[in-house]
């Protein structure tokens, strides 16, 4: 069986739409974060009652009962961590992209990058 090979236009088309995809779902999910915090103003009759907090380390089960709650911070936390991802996705697809069309040298390429990028964020956790 001979595999389909994918043009170069069919990928620009794929990658292009991704990250259009991945900026708008961002910007529509910050939006609703800060509408959010806007009713949240509103309803407490005053900006004095918002008082700062020293930021705490992050819990993912916390984010997730957050974004269950509508609360503003996390999901303007999805939009930006949507808008970090978006990048991401596109290695991930360029990936497959170059192993259907059987390009070992661009696919060992997107797997370092791949590979820079988990430690960069392992790094950073730790940090």
């Amino acid at each position: 069986m001979e595999s389909k090979k994918i043009s170069g236009k069919s990928i620009e088309m794929l990658i292009s739409k991704t990250l259009s995809w991945g900026v708008w779902m961002s910007f529509w999910i910050s939006v609703v974060g800060v509408v959010l915090h806007f009713i949240n103003t509103v309803q407490s009759d005053s900006l004095k009652s918002m008082q700062y907090s020293e930021p705490s380390g992050f819990d993912m089960i916390r984010w997730v009962q957050g974004l269950i709650n509508l609360n503003a911070s996390d999901v303007a936390m999805l939009g930006v961590l949507l808008m970090l991802s978006t990048p991401l996705l596109r290695v991930v697809l360029l990936h497959f992209a170059y192993q259907k069309q059987k390009n070992k040298l661009y696919q060992i390429i997107t797997i370092a990058v791949l590979c820079i990028i988990l430690v960069s964020v392992l790094i950073g956790a730790k940090g």
